[in-house]
């Protein structure tokens, strides 16, 4: 599916601006998907059983890296296809369960750059339904100027 919205300029963008979140459910198709795309299919991640061997009481959860591509998709969704993402961090602080509606957030720290590419800084982080924090870092992602 297309997620970006267009072309993003600097002109339009400042300091405490929120990007449009990107909200996904997640659960175990989401996963095995995920794990077919990657090639890696970790018991932790389908096996109620093998999950609370890992320590999560509910069984099975999904990928951190999962997580991760949402950060991403809400990136290219706002900004689109000629934006060039440049650093990216996160911490994975929180498991991701089975039924969880995952809404990834963006805020703009920063804004910099000369000529016709600028940067734009993002603090980001995903979320689940409760609140509870699953990712949290930054961005930095180049765009045009106009």
């Amino acid at each position: 599916r297309r997620i970006s919205h267009g072309r993003r300029f600097m002109t339009a963008i400042a300091i405490g601006d929120e990007i449009p979140p990107y909200v996904h459910h997640t659960g175990p198709i989401e996963w095995a998907r995920y794990a077919a795309i990657i090639g890696i299919f970790n018991d932790i991640h389908h096996d109620d059983e093998a999950g609370r061997r890992a320590g999560n009481a509910t069984g099975a959860f999904g990928q951190g890296n999962l997580i991760w591509s949402y950060l991403f998709n809400m990136i290219r969704g706002w900004a689109g296809d000629d934006a060039i993402v440049r650093e990216a961090g996160c911490q994975f602080r929180g498991i991701n369960t089975k039924g969880d509606i995952v809404t990834c957030r963006g805020t703009v720290a920063a804004v910099s750059g000369l000529g016709s590419r600028h940067t734009v800084t993002l603090d980001v982080s995903a979320r689940n339904q409760h609140d509870v924090v699953l990712a949290a870092g930054s961005m930095v992602v180049e765009l045009d100027s106009d």
